[in-house]
């Protein structure tokens, strides 16, 4: 299950596991509080603002359906990782994680194993994985969707700066140099989609 504070990230991560179906399913991706259902692991993300993810993560803990909770983020301090385990998590994740790495913590956290990513500093240098992380589909996402650097910045809690690094080496990874060319491959990638008939979308 994935809880996260925004419909177009949850729709790149549902996008970004498409690929390991074969491993995980996607019982359920929902925007803000957590829902009653079964599930082997709640990954829950609040987009950035940390406090509202240790009340996510307790929310998601009280749900008897739930097996194991997984706060997945950004950057979180080591008081804050305390916290997350003090009140019942099983696991914190980074975004800076390829889907397949991804894949793999949470199938370790479903077996039972406590796994605490290093997300206590911001990372610098976004990964050189040829795949994409989290941060990178959660990025690429909100470019497609038109969002300048600034306005990603106040979304994801980060420096303008930190963004336009970000966005250089994503730009880089995807072999791209444009929006323009972004939006394109987020479409090829299905992280968006695009209606037909919208006059609005790009061109190939």
């Amino acid at each position: 299950m994935i809880c996260n504070d925004a419909e177009l990230v949850v729709r790149g991560l549902v996008a970004m596991l498409r690929h390991s179906e074969d491993r995980v399913e996607v019982v359920s991706a929902t925007i803000g509080e957590i829902p009653d259902i079964s599930a082997d692991v709640a990954l829950v993300d609040a987009f950035g603002q940390p406090d509202a993810g240790l009340a996510r993560v307790r929310s998601a803990v009280a749900r008897p359906g739930i097996q194991r909770v997984a706060l997945y983020t950004w950057k979180v301090s080591p008081t804050q990782i305390r916290q997350v385990l003090d009140i019942g998590g099983d696991a914190v994740l980074s975004k800076a994680h390829s889907a397949s790495d991804l894949v793999d913590r949470v199938e370790r956290v479903h077996l039972g194993e406590r796994v605490v990513d290093d997300v206590s500093t911001e990372l610098t240098q976004p990964s050189s994985d040829p795949d994409l992380t989290g941060r990178d589909v959660e990025l690429l996402t909100l470019v497609a969707h038109g969002l300048s650097n600034a306005e990603i910045a106040e979304k994801t809690f980060l420096a303008t700066s930190s963004v336009k690094t970000y966005l250089k080496f994503l730009y880089a990874k995807l072999g791209i140099s444009s929006r323009t060319q972004a939006v394109l491959r987020a479409v090829e990638l299905g992280l968006v989609d695009v209606p037909r008939g919208d006059r609005s979308a790009p061109m190939r």
